[in-house]
């Protein structure tokens, strides 16, 4: 995973729900924007924009 700027940061932790949903537990990650990459079961790499804020 990297951040907005490109670093590299910690992993994560994500656990799968069902087979649409993920949760992704970001309780170790700053505030900031992140950038996540992942694999699915179908070998696609998938992408999502992760926003966490200070609240």
């Amino acid at each position: 995973m990297t951040n907005a700027i490109g670093e590299i940061c910690k992993d994560i932790v994500i656990s799968q729900i069902n087979n649409n949903e993920v949760t992704i537990d970001v309780k170790e990650l700053s505030p900031g924007f992140y950038f996540i990459k992942f694999l699915t079961c179908n070998n696609l790499t998938m992408s999502v924009k992760l926003i966490k804020s200070y609240l």
